[in-house]
């Protein structure tokens, strides 16, 4: 069977294809294809095989990270380098304006349990990223938007939209349901989208079409951050 997004339960990640977070990310066909000498960071990428669809695509000169604490070992297809820690551990003053894009889909702030992670779910990715450089967030609640968008005094864009996304449950019993209903109807199951069909999006939906909120939040200028870091520092330490 071919799902769009499969699940790894020996070591309980994810493991989506690049076509997943083009398309739940609204990244556009011309930004993809112009990663190339560029660098992406994932935040809470699993075993997602981005490295590896970026070559098939022909960009294989992108530099990809993957701050995953739930990996036990590298996965060369997924990224260059593994940060194994938690977004909230990692020492981000040494990725300092290191990454062009930040890709967070279904991650963070999704699985936060305190507002003030929540925060820095978007603070710490701002210290991270260059000047021009993009955070693509998927889900973000609708209750989290003042907080992100207060964050515009500190040189990043902010914009944000409602898009019609792929949105498997793979985390609890709802995933065997949705196969159950597949099997019920005696109905093939959904295949991957190929990355040609979410650019001219005609994308089988599989299972459920569910409407997330997308934040995208754009660097425009180099902002005060010993100010940010002590926001950050005083966040972490409530």
């Amino acid at each position: 069977m071919n799902n769009s997004e499969q699940f790894d339960w020996d070591t309980m990640v994810h493991k989506a294809p690049i076509e997943c977070y083009v398309h739940d990310l609204a990244i556009p066909r011309a930004q993809f294809y112009s990663l190339n000498g560029k660098s992406v960071c994932l935040v809470g990428g699993g075993k997602s095989p981005v490295k590896k669809g970026l070559n098939e695509n022909g960009i294989r000169n992108c530099t990809v990270t993957n701050i995953e604490p739930y990996l036990c070992h590298e996965a060369p297809t997924t990224q260059d380098l593994l940060i194994k820690q938690s977004l909230f551990e990692i020492d981000y003053w040494n990725h300092l304006e290191k990454f062009d894009e930040i890709w967070a889909r279904f991650s963070l702030p999704l699985y936060t349990k305190k507002e003030e992670q929540k925060l820095l779910s978007f603070l710490i990715p701002a210290m991270m990223l260059k000047t021009g450089g993009t955070l693509r967030v998927i889900p973000v609640d609708d209750k989290e938007l003042p907080a992100v968008k207060a964050m515009e005094g500190l040189g990043l864009r902010y914009s944000s939209q409602k898009i019609i996304t792929m949105n498997p449950i793979i985390y609890d019993e709802k995933f065997n349901a949705f196969l159950e209903f597949f099997d019920m109807l005696d109905m093939p199951k959904p295949d991957n989208p190929s990355l040609k069909d979410v650019f001219n999006k005609k994308i089988p939906m599989p299972f459920l079409d569910t409407q997330q909120r997308l934040v995208l939040m754009q660097k425009t200028g180099s902002f005060n951050k010993f100010m940010v870091q002590k926001l950050i520092d005083g966040l972490k330490n409530r």
